[in-house]
């Protein structure tokens, strides 16, 4: 795979990220409500960039995929390293107390919803699966789901039966991706602040 998106460290929250995409995805993570960890263990062949801290614990991998625009290109290549990056935690025995996803630029939209990206399904199924993005439910803005495996929220924990779930419409994931984007960016000012 090739990359069009320099690996920049970043600094946020307090946290040393080794890219600015992966900064900004935190950044994103704590404007939609959501708990998370950086690098939260190393396994035999891989580091997850993040453990987020749902109902149903998520493993991630940041990459600099733009699915809009070349959404099938992109959405292979992130099924390949969602399906790797399972492969070494199904070795682990870490199932099923663990999904795998996989996030590219950004969210993006996948046949008319918002999604935020690809999913190695839960430990009951196989395959890929796309994770769409949902209104939040309690303290949560966004939470997401499989479009095809479990209508399940995996933040908050609401089922499709409950009728919890609900596709986010507008701009919501830009405007808060936007957003996450400002609290990342590079300010040369910090930069004086640092060295005076």
């Amino acid at each position: 795979m090739i990359y069009d998106i320099a690996a920049i460290p970043t600094r946020y929250n307090s946290v040393q990220f080794r890219s600015r995409l992966e900064a900004r995805w935190a950044a994103f993570f704590d404007l939609a409500g959501w708990k998370w960890d950086y690098e939260p263990f190393d396994l035999e062949g891989w580091t997850p960039d993040f453990l987020i801290k749902g109902k149903v614990p998520a493993l991630v991998e940041v990459k600099p995929l733009y699915f809009a625009g070349f959404e099938t290109l992109s959405i292979n290549q992130a099924k390949v390293a969602a399906g790797k990056a399972f492969r070494t935690a199904s070795n682990r025995r870490m199932f099923p107390q663990f999904e795998v996803m996989v996030l590219g630029a950004g969210p993006f939209v996948s046949e008319g919803t918002w999604a935020l990206g690809v999913m190695a399904l839960e430990h009951q199924l196989s395959g890929a699966d796309i994770a769409e993005l949902h209104n939040g439910y309690g303290p949560y803005v966004m939470d997401y789901a499989a479009r095809c495996g479990s209508f399940q929220y995996r933040i908050g924990g609401q089922h499709d039966g409950d009728h919890h779930i609900r596709p986010v419409g507008g701009d919501g994931p830009s405007d808060l991706w936007r957003e996450a984007g400002n609290k990342v960016q590079w300010h040369p000012h910090r930069l004086r602040e640092v060295a005076a």
